[in-house]
């Protein structure tokens, strides 16, 4: 038989949270005996393709990356592997990237 393995818990950013810079570290549960995290960023809540797909080895519970997209929702999960098999999908969390700085482009320096 087979049994499935617990999600990680997401952590940060929270869901919902608004303003998030473009620099992001994502943050989750352990899983005991995982060898690896898979973390998937979206624009789409389906997750019918990804701005961001990324496996982290080893037991770190973190990812920082950067989402270059200002004034954007995203959608993020996570799921662990212990030897071969995955875990189920964490729950979805949402979250908004801040608008960026203007440029001035005129007058020229």
């Amino acid at each position: 038989f087979t049994t499935t393995q617990n999600a990680p818990n997401l952590l940060t950013p929270a869901n919902f949270a608004t303003c998030q810079n473009n620099s992001i570290t994502f943050t989750w549960s352990a899983i005991p005996n995982s060898v690896s995290y898979q973390i998937q960023v979206s624009e789409f809540a389906n997750f019918s393709s990804f701005t961001n797909d990324t496996v982290v080895n080893g037991t770190v519970t973190s990812a920082s990356l950067f989402i270059s997209k200002g004034f954007t929702t995203f959608y993020w999960r996570v799921r662990s592997k212990i030897g071969t098999c995955n875990s189920d999908w964490s729950e979805v969390f949402e979250y908004q990237t801040k608008l960026g700085a203007p440029q001035i482009t005129y007058p020229l320096n």
